[in-house]
């Protein structure tokens, strides 16, 4: 968010990766030392294609689009090509783009068109990302500095000032099937509001827009021989980047969730930016990030996700809001913490959770129900907790989530003194995670995606 000759200082593993063999079979407790000549250069890529700038839509991130960067990459498209301007969202609510936020982009794209050697770049906006597009655009300055616009599922028109591919979807409850005016308008098979940013038919049609109709030679994400992972740790919906902290991350048993070395595998220094270095994962290997500070009121948060399965670069390490931000006084607060109950929340980082559709259980409790994940609300993340602080599983939808778009709660209490791993099922894919006290512990973040 490049070629061999751009690639950044990065901090990995030595050759053994995630902690060596003794010899017995048994695994080092010693964390990996820092190598830089470990990981692959990139694959050759084609510096002549213009370079993309995606914009995510309300309480999203730059990883709303991370398949769309494999994809990108995949077809030739160099890494520091595909980059993703994030932004303050809840600030930014109602097609209103402040003035600082318009700066911010603008600096990304300046930043681009300097260091690429490109006088115009194209951009992707998607939901309210759309706004801050149009709104940018809408400054003559910047006209200029764009060569095409993709504008996905956004509830706004463009601003008409670039040619503009329009790409929307009966199955988006949010915004629905749309024609926007001076547009080409596609319409695509039936997708949620955040499928469709993510969807392989998405990238095709993006993709050929911005190579004069030339269809993509890749569009499923295959496995890689090696898999590089980078990306950032932000603040959830204010996007603020989480500097100068050490991510821990630890493989874990996939059966206990259990970590298998009590001394991290990787040490991930964050910068300026929010960018954690590179490293390299291991195929089919499941793994915890913990972010010191990340949870609520300065707990550590745990992080978890499904094995990686191609090298990527759109990886965000999610933190609880900032406090004080938009974001956070929309999520008003946990719940009780406790030691004897957990707090964790279950997202899927690429579409919709819909009753009906899936099955999502914690612990054996379902919680894709009518009265949480209909159709029509959207829902990308549910909140887990005993809400109500009386050490019952009421099931009640939490309150004060409401006005909050794509999120839910669930007064859901998770016990902490029970034997065993947690286990957290979405339809066929299953983690299993330790049952972390909330209050001495942190918060817990279990992140779904689809293949």
């Amino acid at each position: 968010m490049a070629t061999s000759a751009r690639a950044l200082a990065i901090l990995t593993v030595a050759l053994c990766g995630f902690g060596c063999s003794n010899g017995d079979g048994s695994h080092t407790d010693e964390p990996a030392e820092d190598s830089t000549d470990a990981l692959p250069e990139e694959t050759v890529c084609d510096e002549t294609r213009r370079p993309v700038l995606l914009v995510h839509g309300g309480f999203g991130g730059g990883d709303n689009y991370e398949p769309q960067g494999q994809r990108f990459r995949a077809n030739g498209y160099c890494k520091e090509w595909i980059r993703a301007f994030d932004y303050d969202s809840p600030a930014n609510l109602n097609g209103n783009t402040s003035a600082a936020t318009l700066q911010e982009m603008d600096d990304v794209v300046e930043q681009m068109r300097s260091e690429l050697g490109f006088d115009k770049i194209h951009l992707v906006g998607h939901s309210l990302g759309t706004s801050v597009c149009r709104n940018y655009l809408l400054q003559p300055e910047n006209v200029e500095k764009i060569e095409r616009l993709v504008h996905v599922a956004g509830g706004y028109d463009p601003a008409g000032t670039v040619p503009t591919l329009g790409l929307t979807s009966r199955g988006d409850k949010a915004v629905g099937l749309v024609e926007y005016p001076g547009a080409e308008n596609l319409e695509l098979p039936y997708l949620d509001h955040m499928e469709i940013i993510s969807a392989e038919s998405t990238f095709v049609e993006i993709y050929k827009y911005f190579n004069d109709g030339e269809a993509p030679q890749v569009t499923a994400i295959e496995p890689t021989d090696r898999i590089i992972v980078e990306g950032f740790v932000k603040n959830f919906a204010d996007n603020t980047p989480r500097e100068g902290i050490e991510v821990e991350v630890y493989e874990i048993d996939h059966l206990s969730g259990e970590r298998i070395s009590e001394t991290p595998d990787h040490l991930l220094l964050v910068d300026a930016e929010g960018r954690f270095p590179a490293w390299e994962a291991e195929p089919d290997t499941y793994y915890e990030f913990m972010i010191p500070g990340g949870g609520e009121g300065g707990r550590d948060l745990h992080s978890y996700r499904q094995p990686f399965v191609a090298t990527t670069h759109l990886v965000y390490l999610k933190a609880m809001p900032k406090p004080g931000s938009v974001g956070a006084l929309f999520l008003g607060g946990l719940a009780p913490y406790t030691d004897d109950f957990m707090i964790t929340v279950i997202q899927h980082t690429n579409r919709a959770i819909i009753a009906g559709d899936d099955s999502l259980t914690m612990d054996g409790i379902e919680l894709s129900r009518p009265e949480l994940t209909d159709e029509a609300a959207t829902i990308v993340a549910i909140f887990v907790s005993d809400e109500n602080g009386n050490g019952v599983s009421d099931g009640t939808p939490t309150a004060r989530l409401a006005p909050a778009p794509y999120l839910t709660g669930a007064d859901t209490a998770i016990p902490t003194d029970v034997d065993g791993p947690v286990e957290i099922t979405l339809n066929d894919a299953t983690l299993r995670i330790p049952r972390w006290r909330a209050n001495s512990d942190g918060n817990v973040l279990v992140m779904f995606q689809d293949r």
